[in-house]
Order: structure tokens, then sequence, then C-alpha cells
């Protein structure tokens, strides 16, 4: 949307009309035309990145996912449709039409006899074929060829020629002065039953001359220069937009990236976005021009006339300016309240929807992050001096609980303690300690101290009942003894690292102690065989979070000689292994071996192929060398199925479904090949993360050979609008009931 935004916004005839709407009486939330009012004002006259989210709004689309459903095709001709609506009755009306509109006619003229059928219609916009066509004039020329009616396909010449031979067609009768070419760049698979985006190289001119389109060339002008290029670098599924643009179409180009803009070559913005092979590799670029935009040679003084502040009515200068004025007012006086402070509020669901223990992946620093963080859902305003008591009865109060039976509140401080050590991994993090509090009667102020005055967003953590006895509870808690701890579990055989929970101990109590505890609360059995690896987040010198091995030979001491520092809040990861078991069968044995192989792993999503929805059903973080074997063999442990009957397809722009069972498409733990093999032919850099596809199968992957595959349509009876399609292998040698019956036991286990 952006990216066409822009565009339009330097079809300044199109501005100076949009700025003469009157738009007085328009509700602010809804207006289309106030809302593109308001942002060409704010790109014209602020030096500032301007949003986008008013004028989405104002669309119905305020959500995020509401909006991804729309293309730019879309977009554009619903904006130019409310656009127009505006303009009817006004002395703007027929702005938009003289602007955009072309007219061409569809015509059947008979070769025997003397009859022709012609219809003449609008168009905003000209949808141009790349598949096959290497540049534009092909594709005009694939948009206007001729199709023969002939055979049992005669035209119907009415009642005096009756059925005819024919030729049908398209010529244009008139281009507009800003021509609108959208480049089909995404063409539907029925194979895999979804889009795919075609990277196939397609060149364009700066200069375009389509008088060969046109019915009568000496009627109207047909000469262009390029405006704009509206690109997209990704696949079907994701990617980003971008705009090169030609302000003055005096061949300086300007590259528009979202608030970034900066000059660039002709040849940056024209050539690199053909598509087509790279060089060196061979594989397809993933980035390629979708919509160019042409201004009329004839109409270039008009559609680009100069827009001053003199062409915007004053009452809308007004309007703005006061809005401006308000919104600063309206900073301003948060910047001087010095009176408030935002108190974020971290629950340990928190802690299993982010999966870690580090309290600092959860806060936000200040309240600009605090509101735009994703993460962050709930926070509570305070004053300086407001008791903690009335704080924590409006927070039990906003969560629905009992203050004095269902939470504990945890005071989280920066913790500044300077150790060196030496580590293996390292990811930045601040460090920080949490602090039980039970003083009631202090102020807000002097709970937080120091904090107050370094940031202006505070945080607590909200510990809450957990299931424990076979009821729910706060742990056991002894205020000058105990330590909260958070641990996540290391499970080698699935290669996960997984938030479990937090633990209450005592600093006397041994550290084994402690492991059997934690081993008690996942259910994992202890025996003389049973141990733990077991490591610690610390701080460094540059007060960051990194893990550390704790020595076994440590584990029988008491807790406060072994975590350093022993404070609240400490993390803990905890691998529980049998040393009578091997785990030759798992390449990433240890904690160590998972850090050191997380730089160089991919995300990717899991997903069934015979889903209704191709869902993710769980995530695999793996190396892009690692066998398909060894994916098989994970997804079946997963999964719980043979790993000899399980399949993997490769994505949607490599190799398709063949009827071919031999396809290359379809890999089995007989292959040797890697990830890497799996995405070879996918045309472009694929968006993260990638997606593994699987198949289960009724049968052994031996017996593919001998049988053949059929696309089947599965309509749920309780919903009868969701269908999906499943692929399912005959045996070559069934007959239709063998087969039947085959399906009737495959089918719910799907």
């Amino acid at each position: 949307m952006n990216s066409f935004l822009q565009t339009i916004y330097f079809t300044k005839k199109l501005r100076k009309a949009v700025y003469a709407l009157s738009t007085d009486s328009d509700d602010q939330l809804h207006s289309i035309p106030l809302a593109l009012q308001k942002l060409f004002y704010d790109l014209q006259f602020t030096d500032r990145p301007v949003s986008t989210k008013k004028l989405t709004r104002s669309f119905g689309w305020d959500k995020p996912d509401e909006f991804c459903q729309h293309d730019i095709q879309e977009f554009c001709r619903v904006l130019l449709d409310k656009l127009e609506s505006k303009m009817e009755g006004t002395t703007m009306e027929g702005i938009i039409p003289s602007l955009f509109q072309g007219q061409y006619v569809q015509y059947v003229r008979c070769t025997k006899v003397d009859h022709e059928s012609r219809v003449k219609q609008t168009f905003y916009d000209v949808p141009l074929q790349v598949r096959n066509n290497a540049n534009i004039t092909e594709s005009f020329r694939d948009f206007c060829k001729s199709e023969i009616l002939a055979g049992e396909n005669l035209y119907d010449a009415g009642t005096v020629h009756g059925l005819q031979e024919a030729e049908k067609g398209v010529k244009f009768q008139k281009f507009p002065p800003v021509l609108c070419l959208h480049l089909l760049r995404f063409e539907y698979d029925y194979n895999l039953s979804q889009h795919r985006k075609i990277n196939d190289s397609y060149s364009f001119d700066y200069h375009l001359d389509l008088s060969e389109f046109l019915e009568n060339p000496d009627c109207s002008s047909s000469s262009y220069k390029l405006l704009s290029i509206l690109v997209h670098s990704g696949d079907n599924s994701s990617g980003h937009y971008v705009s090169f643009i030609n302000p003055a179409l005096d061949g300086q180009w300007f590259k528009f990236d979202d608030d970034v803009v900066a000059r660039v070559a002709a040849s940056d913005a024209m050539e690199r976005n053909f598509g087509g092979t790279q060089d060196d590799d061979g594989s397809m670029y993933n980035t390629s021009a979708y919509m160019l935009v042409y201004i009329r040679e004839d109409c270039q003084k008009d559609v680009l006339c100069d827009v001053n502040q003199e062409d915007i009515p004053e009452n809308l200068i007004t309007r703005f300016d006061y809005d401006k004025k308000y919104l600063l007012k309206r900073r301003q006086d948060m910047m001087d309240n010095d009176g408030f402070v935002d108190v974020q509020i971290i629950l340990t669901d928190d802690f299993h929807i982010q999966q870690t223990v580090c309290l600092t992946e959860l806060i936000c620093e200040n309240p600009v992050e605090l509101l735009q963080n994703k993460r962050c859902l709930r926070y509570i305003q305070a004053q300086h001096s407001e008791l903690f008591r009335v704080f924590a009865k409006r927070l039990a109060y906003a969560l629905g609980v009992n203050l004095d039976e269902d939470i504990r509140i945890w005071i989280v401080h920066t913790h500044e303690i300077h150790v060196n050590h030496h580590h293996y991994h390292s990811q930045p993090l601040l460090t920080t300690v949490l602090v039980y509090c039970d003083d009631y009667d202090k102020k807000i102020i002097d709970l937080f101290e120091y904090d107050i005055s370094d940031r202006r967003t505070l945080s607590i953590f909200v510990e809450q009942k957990i299931f424990l006895n076979s009821i729910y509870q706060l742990l056991p808690f002894d205020k000058d003894d105990d330590l909260l701890v958070f641990v996540r579990f290391y499970n080698s055989r699935y290669e996960s690292l997984l938030y479990i929970g937090h633990f209450l101990f005592s600093q006397q109590q041994s550290f084994q102690k402690c492991l059997n505890d934690i081993a008690l609360q996942i259910n994992t059995p202890i025996s003389p065989t049973t141990t733990f690896i077991v490591h610690q987040a610390v701080p460094t010198h540059n007060q960051t979070h990194q893990y550390e091995l704790i020595k076994a030979a440590s584990y029988d001491l008491a807790l406060n000689q072994v975590l350093d520092p022993c404070l609240s809040g400490v993390s803990l990861i905890v691998q529980i292994i049998d040393i009578n078991q091997t785990n030759d069968d798992y390449p990433l044995t240890t904690v160590e071996d998972y850090f050191r192989n997380i730089e160089n792993r991919q995300e990717f999503d899991v997903c069934n192929r015979d889903s209704l929805r191709n869902e993710c059903l769980f995530k695999l973080y793996l190396p892009m060398k690692t066998t398909i074997k060894e994916v098989i063999r994970l997804i079946a442990e997963r999964i719980e199925y043979s790993q000899e009957q399980i399949i993997l397809q490769k994505p949607s722009n490599s190799a398709s479904i063949s009827n071919n069972i031999s396809s290359a498409s379809s890999l089995h733990i007989s292959t040797d090949q890697t990830l890497r093999d799996l995405y070879s032919n996918t045309r472009g850099s694929v968006s993260s993360p990638r997606k593994i596809f699987f198949r289960r199968l009724p049968f052994v992957y031996m017996e593919l050979e001998q049988r053949r595959p059929l696309r089947i349509f599965v309509t749920n009876p309780m919903k009868k609008d969701e269908q999906r399609e499943v692929q399912l292998y005959v045996k070559k040698s069934s007959t239709v009931e063998e087969f039947l019956n085959e399906v009737k036991q495959w089918l719910p286990t799907i």
C-alpha cells in the first residue's frame, strides 16, 4: 500500500484535486478522502515519517490480517472509487476518469459475411501476463491477440446469418494520461492448490510507445514515460514492498522503502527489478516489479503540475494545524507529568508464550516501547506518591484475583554486578533481580528507588497460583530464605528448549535436592543412573545474560554456594539424561551443542500437506545441512508415526506435485539428500520461517512405485463449505471396491 500511495502522491494533479475535496463534515475515523488529505499534507509539509494507520482504519481494515487480504490492485480500485464518489457533484467531478480511465473495444468480426459486434469497455489498469512473455510489448500483443471461432465454437451472428466462423479480439481506442500496468506475477497452482510467484525475467523501458495497439493511432497519443515501479521481494505468502519513483520524469530515480528515501541509479530502479536468473548461482531473483505507472508525454505538465500551499483550502490547513498543536500539547503534557509512571505487569503466562526465563526479554524500557511492543499487553499507571497497597488492590482488581490469597508481587530491579566469565554463547540481555514486596505502606517511588529516575517504565512480576498437591495454590514461601528460580528444560531428543516454570527453593537446600524437585515437576523418574547437566544465566562485565555450566561436583552443596550470584530471578537450564542410554542418535546431545548450532540453524514450520489449511503443527530449528532422513525421524517421533510411512514434499515454487510417483518432489528416508537440496530449485530466497510439508502414508514408502497418486476432495458433512484436497495412492491392480475400502480406513487418520 505504501508504494502505491507514494506513487499517487507524485501524481500531482490528483493530489491537488484531493486537497480541494470538501471534508468539513466528514467523520474523522471513517472518511477515506479526509485521511488521504491528511496523509498528503503531512508528506508535503513535515520532515518526519508519516503513518498510514488512519487511512487503513478508514477502509475498515483495522486488523493486520484483514489488511493483508487485499492486494494492490484491489486497494487501487477501492481508493479511486471512493475518491470518484466523493467528487461527484463538485467542481472536481471527472478528475479520476480523466487521469486513469482508458477505453478499449471487444469485437467479434465474421470472416465470411459482413457482420461485426463491438462492445466498448473502460479500464483503470491493464493486467499483463508475465508468463511466456519477455516484455511489455509481447504482453500487449498477447492481450490483444485475436481468436478464431470455428468448428464447434462458431459465433452466433443472429437470425440473419446464423452460426458463422469469426475472429474475436481486443483493440484499444484510448490510453489514459496515467497508465497503470499490473504485471501478473502471481498465478494459481492447481496441483498445490495455492498461489505461486512468477519471478521470470520481464523487461520494461523508460519510454513506451503503444501506437501498435490503438485501433486508430492518429486519434490518440500513445507515447509514455515511466513514473513509478512498484516492486515486491519475497514469495506468495510474504514479502516486502518498495517503490522506485522518477518524480519529475527527468531520469532522476529515488527508492522509497517505507520511511527511508534514497537516490538510486536508473539501472537499480529498472534492470535490477526485471526478475530472472541470478548470475552467481543460477537461482531466480525473488525481487521483481509487479506494477508500472507511466505518464503520457503530452499530459506530462498537466499531471505533474505544481501543488503549493495556496492550492490547499484554508479551513483544511486550520484543521490540520489544530490537530498538530493538540498532539504536541498531549506529548508535552506526558513528558511534563513527572508524577506518574507506567508499571508493566509480567505474568507466568508471558514466560510460556515467549519461551524464555530471562525477565529482560519481556521488559519494556520506556512508555513508547511499552505501547508498541506486541508482547506486552498489560500495564497500569501509578502515581509516584501512591501507596503500594492502593496500587496492589487496583492490580488485583484488574487481574480479577484476591490480593491476599491468589498472587505474590515481585519488584523487578536492574541488577548491576560486574563479573567476568568465559562463555561459549553470547546473547545480549540486561541483568535483573526480583525483590519480593510485602511492604504495602511504602510509596511507589520508595519501592523502585533508582529505577524511577533511570526510566519512566517500571516492571513487576506477579506470581500466581499453580496446581500443587491436587489444588491450585501459591508455592510455600519463606521470604527470609527462599529464592525464586526460573527453569527451562533441554530435551536433546527433540532439540527443544522449553520453559517449564518457576520454583521457590531454600538457600540452605542442597542443589541436588532442587534438581530432584525439578525432575518431579516434569514427571521424570530419578534413578541411580540419572544425571543432570545444568547451566545458569549469569551477569558478565557488560551486564549481559550468558549461560555457564555448573559443575556436577558442586551439586551436593547448598544452593547459596552453587549459584553465583545467588539472587531471586536467577535462570537455569536443566538437562536430564540416563548414563546407561546412548544419545549418539541425537546430533545436539548437549546444551553446548544446541547453542553452537543455533546460530547456523533456521526456523521451519512443519505442516501436514493433507490438512485443511496446511497449518503449522510444530516448529523445528535445523541447519540446512540436516539430512532428510534426520528430518523425517524428528517428524515421526513428534507425530508418533513410522518414519518409513512419511514422505516430504518439496515447497510450492519448487517441483510441483506430479502424477509420476518417482517425481523428485517427494523425498523419503532412503534419500541421501539434505534440507539444502529440498530448497535447491526454489526461486529466489525463501521467507522465514521456511515450510516443511509432509504426508503420512498408509503403507511403507517402498510401495510408492506400485501405486498411483489420486487427488481426492473431502467435505466435512457438518461444515459443507469446508473442503480439502488430499492425495491418496491406489494400487495399480486395485479394483474400485478395494480402493474405496482403503479410503474408508485411511481418511479418518489424516
